[in-house]
């Protein structure tokens, strides 16, 4: 971590100075038990992690420089604390924000963005109620959680309905500001299928500002998560399973319908997945056991390739092993929604059963129709 000390330039605070030299970030927080904050860093132009900073304070106030060439998305704790909950602000090149309030309960303002956002109170509102029944569920969860369980799963269902209403209040504001870049911050924090029909509204404004690509790129993920969702409503028992063709170990096109005359066992898997690690030695024991009168193929998804190639010579992996690209993607196509996921076809590619994680009960079904 970079540690960032800023006593001298905190010394100078009280003098008057232009918009060019003040720093990006600076403001004066209460309700601290130390004088070190953590300021937690996002590139959202390249959607990758920087980290996190610590900044000192002097008497609550601090200011701290960051990087001005792209979008950032930020979050402020206090070192050495356990907080419930954290809200995330953003940075445009050029700008400067300022954050006030106790540490549980900041502001931001000092920009066209957070100014037009503070302006709309009843989605203030709603986003403070969600934070005060999360900070209440995780220390439910904390204090007890098998005990609280029941608690836990009640309050996440009132969090979900107002969710819902936030994203609803968030597309209002949207429809009604489309040339705002305050609308284009909130349409990064929407549902899938809330956001969707919303980014064709835009304004040049908006597209002119370096915050349009990573709207773009947001707008790829929510379309990626709607074709999931709705393609995991199609793979059903019963349901022809989607054809696809993919390359194998030797860089040999391999198409599912070559395996027709056997059961399949599709499994979705990526090096990156722990409980895909951790269900291989069951895997192998089946395949040994069913090899004859089933295939299994597995089908990598979020790795490069050559870590896939890596992952399948470590792992020692004896079935097929094809190569989901990041253009074929076939997790998509078949509803993948978490890892592992495995799908279950019979002889004629009809689906069978789909198991989500790592479940006994897809080694029943392998027993009961592979006997």
């Amino acid at each position: 971590m970079k540690k960032i000390f800023s006593a001298t330039l905190l010394g100078l605070m009280a003098c008057a100075c232009t918009n060019e030299n003040k720093p990006a970030l600076q403001g004066e927080i209460s309700g601290l038990n130390n004088d070190t904050l953590l300021v937690s860093v996002v590139d959202m132009t390249n959607f990758k992690r920087v980290g996190t900073d610590t900044v000192v304070t002097i008497n609550g106030k601090f200011e701290h420089n960051l990087s001005d060439t792209v979008v950032l998305r930020l979050s402020i704790s206090e070192l050495g604390a356990r907080p419930l909950s954290m809200t995330s602000f953003y940075l445009l090149p050029g700008d400067k924000i300022t954050v006030k309030g106790d540490i549980s309960d900041l502001k931001y303002s000092g920009t066209a963005i957070y100014d037009k956002l503070n302006e709309a109170v009843e989605i203030a509102e709603i986003e403070n109620g969600i934070k005060a029944l999360q900070e209440e569920m995780i220390t439910l969860y904390r204090a007890d959680a098998e005990g609280n369980m029941n608690k836990v799963d009640s309050i996440g269902n009132i969090i979900e309905d107002k969710a819902n209403a936030l994203y609803d209040k968030k597309a209002e504001f949207i429809k009604a500001n489309s040339d705002e870049l305050a609308s284009g911050i909130m349409y990064l924090e929407m549902s899938a299928e809330k956001a969707e029909g919303l980014f064709e509204l835009f304004g040049e404004k908006v597209k002119n500002s370096p915050l349009y690509d990573v709207m773009s790129r947001t707008k790829e993920n929510y379309d990626e998560s709607l074709a999931r969702k709705r393609a995991a409503e199609k793979i059903k028992p019963g349901a022809e399973a989607p054809a696809f063709t993919l390359k194998d170990l030797d860089g040999k096109e391999v198409s599912l319908s070559s395996f027709k005359g056997k059961y399949v066992l599709l499994d979705f898997w990526g090096t990156w997945c722990g409980w895909c690690i951790k269900g291989m030695p069951d895997m192998k024991e089946a395949y040994q056991k069913y090899k004859n009168v089933m295939e299994i193929v597995g089908i990598d998804c979020g790795d490069t390739e050559e870590r896939w190639r890596e992952g399948v010579k470590e792992h020692e992996l004896p079935w097929v092993n094809l190569y989901n690209s990041e253009e074929a993607k076939v997790d998509v196509m078949y509803g993948v929604l978490g890892y592992p996921t495995k799908i279950l076809l019979d002889k004629d590619g009809k689906i069978v059963e789909v198991f989500v994680g790592e479940s006994e009960e897809m080694y029943k079904k392998l027993a009961e129709i592979l006997k």
